[in-house]
């Protein structure tokens, strides 16, 4: 619905008080009447912003906050809570323990301080019984969580890296286990409910399979498959935030909430939370030419970060059109031009479109230029 503006107001009490083709500007010598109109106006103008209010909540498209998460309620729909990221770590001691050296629940681990930028802190999580066995150093598969929520703990591989407690004596090969997430927006929200609305759960029919995934925080989608591994199986195939890999933790926590609301005609173990099967693809450009300022070097993650975003988005089939021009629109999102930092280039591998099953993902094995 377009609410009118407060000039659209002017406009219609002047011609309906006035006289039609007549302006408040032509009021200038009528001082009773043009103040009355301001009056008028106002009030109207009010009354208008509740009625907006109060139209705005009374359905899903037009709620927000707190009243879209009403509407949702009543419709069995909740909003996704935000989430914090969790790692897998390697805990060690500098020598080898003489007998079971337990790890303690919220014991600190960060990354390294980078800049102005304060380190990123994660404890252990809690109930894991987690221990050093007698006569080992290390302790393997920690899961760490980050103190606070949303993408600051969705660090890289190998980030975490700083003992910030006595108690052990470093931490590596950290990765990470389970993403961490900002409150659902209302947008994505709305779009659940309203999908829910649409196509209310039946009995377990695909649509409702990946409606149920994607109530979990950090699924971005879901696709079900029908008996794949033989009659009374699913597999619901999953990415992470932005389209991402799902990661171990993700897969566990989707696949728990699949588990309670299984149908009694799944065999059981049937529903199966799967990853994409990565599919891993080579590029080699040759004869490429720089803007001024970049190089073979200097370029190389720039261009990786453009073509991983293709893979991404990519279905069934890896394009070559697509990967030129994947390469072509590149640009240093540190650079305001937003101007491409490729000028010329030929691609040499894959020569031809490459194609990927439903239940697979392209990824970048490397890439290789030649100038």
């Amino acid at each position: 619905m377009e609410w009118p503006t407060k000039d659209d107001l002017t406009k219609v009490l002047v011609e309906n008080i006035v006289g039609q083709g007549k302006r408040f500007s032509d009021l200038s010598d009528s001082w009773f009447t043009k103040h009355l109109i301001i009056a008028l106006r106002e009030g109207i103008w009010l009354f208008l912003l509740v009625a907006r209010g109060v139209y705005d909540n009374l359905s899903v498209r037009t709620s927000s906050g707190q009243d879209l998460d009403d509407k949702g309620y009543d419709f069995g729909v909740d909003r996704k809570p935000k989430t914090k990221a969790q790692h897998l770590v390697t805990l060690h001691k500098s020598t080898a323990v003489t007998e079971d050296y337990p790890v303690p629940d919220n014991f600190l681990v960060t990354t390294t301080s980078i800049a102005n930028q304060p380190p990123v802190k994660f404890v252990v999580a809690a109930g894991q019984n987690k221990k050093i066995a007698a006569g080992e150093k290390s302790v393997d598969d920690v899961i760490v969580e980050c103190m606070e929520f949303g993408e600051v703990g969705n660090v890289g591989q190998g980030l975490i890296n700083l003992v910030a407690q006595a108690g052990f004596d470093s931490v590596s090969n950290s990765r990470l286990y389970a993403v961490g997430v900002a409150d659902e927006s209302d947008d994505d929200y709305r779009q659940r409910i309203l999908e829910k609305k649409r196509k209310p759960a039946k009995a377990g029919v695909p649509r409702d399979w990946e409606n149920w995934a994607l109530e979990v925080a950090g699924v971005s989608s879901a696709v079900c498959f029908r008996t794949p591994r033989g009659p009374g199986t699913v597999d619901i195939m999953i990415l992470g935030p932005d389209g991402e890999l799902p990661g171990e933790g993700l897969i566990a926590e989707c696949q728990a909430h699949l588990d309670e609301l299984t149908p009694a005609d799944i065999a059981d173990g049937g529903v199966k939370v799967v990853a994409p099967e990565l599919v891993p693809i080579a590029i080699i450009l040759k004869n490429v030419r720089f803007k001024k300022g970049y190089d073979q070097e200097n370029s190389q993650d720039i261009l990786k970060n453009a073509l991983e975003k293709y893979f991404v988005k990519a279905r069934n089939e890896i394009k070559v059109v697509d990967i030129i021009v994947a390469l072509r629109t590149a640009a240093d999102p540190s650079d305001s031009s937003n101007e491409p930092i490729v000028v010329d280039f030929i691609v040499k591998q894959p020569n031809s479109n490459i194609v990927i099953g439903n239940m697979q993902m392209a990824q970048l094995e490397r890439l290789v230029i030649e100038v």
